[in-house]
């Protein structure tokens, strides 16, 4: 059983394949704009920048 979920799907293996797909093309994109290099690894600072771009 999976949780509601913003791409409204009921199948565990789609949407993990969807997130992973998803998070990726979101990463690929703060690396293209350089988002990435201005962020300090490992603080809630950065974590929050990259959740905040990614939904």
């Amino acid at each position: 059983m999976t949780l509601k979920n913003k791409l409204d799907t009921s199948d565990e293996v789609e949407l993990a394949h969807e997130e992973e797909r998803i998070s990726k093309l979101a990463v690929l994109a703060l690396y293209r704009d350089g988002t990435l290099d201005t962020l300090v690894p490992g603080t809630f600072s950065s974590l929050k920048s990259i959740h905040v771009a990614f939904w």
